[in-house]
This record gives structure tokens, C-alpha cells and sequence, in this order.
């Protein structure tokens, strides 16, 4: 049964496994799945279809440049996320003070922040944030 698990785990995760300090989905295996329990963790999503990454103590960073699926669950607020790729990123922040740079042609979007959250849409894509107050931000291209 343990193996079972272990092969379970092991096609579920793509990369060098749960994360030290640092995530990098490099290979081109599907969906990328990493855990930072502590925050302060650095996640890259570089080539896998899809990432999804959980950070349970906040303050996580998140680079996506490649076209597919990314959600950075910020559960402690402070998370920092960039997309410069053609796909989707999005952010459930619950916390506050979350920042989503969004640059090229995919989709970007906060949602479940409190507050303090800032969201930066200077590409093509599309940008949505959900928030309870005025002090978060979104700031978009000029037409």
C-alpha cells in the first residue's frame, strides 16, 4: 500500500519535489503540484501545463511565463505573482496585500482579497480582481 502512495505522489508532483526554499516546474510533465507550509518560497512555473501551488504561511512568489494553468492559494497574504506567458494565473488571496503583475497575452486575476491587494495588467490579457476594500488597486494599459 505504501508504494501505491509513493507512485500516487510521484505522478502528481513534477520538479524536485516539495519545496525547500524554492519550486521550479522545469519539466514538461502536466501538472505541477508544491506545498510551502512556512512561506517565503519561490515558485517558477516554467514549461509543465499546469501548477498549482499552495502557500500556507504567505509572503510566496510565483513567476509564470509559459502558456498553460497557474494558481499561486496564498492563504497568509503578502504573495507576489508575475505572468509574462499567454495563459492563466490566478490567485486566491485571502489574506491581504497580494500583487499580481500580469505583462503578456494571458489572463490574470485576484480573487478572495481583503485588502491591500494590487493588481498590475500591462499586457493583452484580460485582468478581474475580487475585493472587499478600496485599497486595492488595478491598474490597466491605456486603450
Amino acid at each position: 500500500m505504501r508504494w501505491f502512495l509513493l507512485l500516487l505522489l510521484g505522478a502528481a508532483a513534477c520538479g524536485d519535489g516539495i519545496p525547500k526554499n524554492d519550486f521550479s516546474c522545469e519539466e514538461d510533465c502536466g501538472a505541477c503540484v508544491g506545498s510551502c507550509p512556512v512561506g517565503d518560497c519561490v515558485f517558477a512555473c516554467e514549461t509543465a501545463a499546469s501548477c498549482d501551488f499552495t502557500c500556507d504561511g504567505g509572503g510566496c512568489t510565483l513567476d509564470h511565463d509559459k502558456i498553460g494553468v497557474a494558481a499561486l492559494e496564498c492563504a497568509g497574504g503578502g504573495c507576489v505573482a508575475t505572468n509574462s506567458g499567454g495563459g492563466r494565473l490566478s490567485i486566491p488571496c485571502p489574506g491581504n496585500d497580494c500583487s499580481l503583475t500580469c505583462t503578456g497575452s494571458g489572463t490574470c486575476e485576484i480573487t478572495a482579497c481583503t485588502a491591500g491587494c494590487t493588481l498590475d495588467c500591462f499586457g493583452t490579457g484580460a485582468c478581474d480582481q475580487t475585493c472587499t476594500d478600496p485599497s486595492c488597486v488595478t491598474n490597466t494599459p491605456a486603450p
